[in-house]
């Protein structure tokens, strides 16, 4: 039977830093909060509700409202454009797919737009598989549903929710800190490994015996 390798998308293939930090400043309006001081606050673990409450003293409805909003924007086609592929993910895609059928799983909510953008991006072409959640089931749930999971499979991403469900998949699990998670919030999943980026999987791609 054929391995699989589950693989999360922003923050793990998709640099979308930029995207959300923009978005962010868009929707709170007048704020002295930073790109790294967004990042670092979020990265640590800070809630965006909690970041609302800091630095533009949002209310409850308010936040309420800022999160509708956010959910309708974020995945506009034209915020999109400023995504970027995270160093080394093209080669660790080409050696991945030597040991692999690959199967993107993400919490995307648009399954168009996101077919668009791989396209556009120049890697749709490497994946058996493109699951996204929609914000509306679990990872693992969704795997599960399309995929006969096996005991060489493994899970790639930036958070702890993707750790979780390659733990209640049973496979082998891999966090990045490449995208909104540092090292100590990872370590709480307790993956089977933890890298900076997929790039440093390269050359081996995970081809474990």
């Amino acid at each position: 039977m054929s391995r699989h390798l589950f693989i999360d998308f922003d923050g793990t293939l998709v640099d979308s830093r930029l995207r959300q930090y923009e978005l962010f400043v868009e929707l709170a309006g007048k704020t002295s909060l930073s790109f790294s001081e967004y990042w670092g606050a979020k990265r640590a673990g800070v809630k965006q509700s909690g970041m609302l409450a800091k630095y533009a003293n949002y209310t409850s409805d308010q936040k309420l409202a800022f999160k509708g909003k956010w959910m309708e924007a974020i995945e506009d086609p034209q915020r999109l454009q400023t995504d970027v592929l995270i160093a080394g993910v093209p080669v660790f895609l080409v050696e991945a797919a030597k040991h692999f059928q690959l199967y993107l799983v993400t919490g995307r909510q648009h399954h168009e737009r996101l077919i668009d953008q791989m396209q556009q991006l120049c890697i749709e072409s490497y994946f058996t598989g493109i699951l996204n959640t929609a914000q509306r089931i679990p990872k693992a749930h969704l795997v599960q549903a399309n995929v006969e999971v096996g005991d060489g499979d493994v899970f790639i991403g930036d958070s702890g929710e993707d750790i979780l469900a390659g733990k209640e998949l049973g496979i082998f699990t891999v966090g990045v800190t490449s995208g909104a998670s540092i090292v100590e919030r990872l370590e709480k999943y307790a993956p089977n490994l933890i890298v900076g980026s997929v790039a440093e999987l390269v050359p081996q791609a995970l081809g474990l015996s």
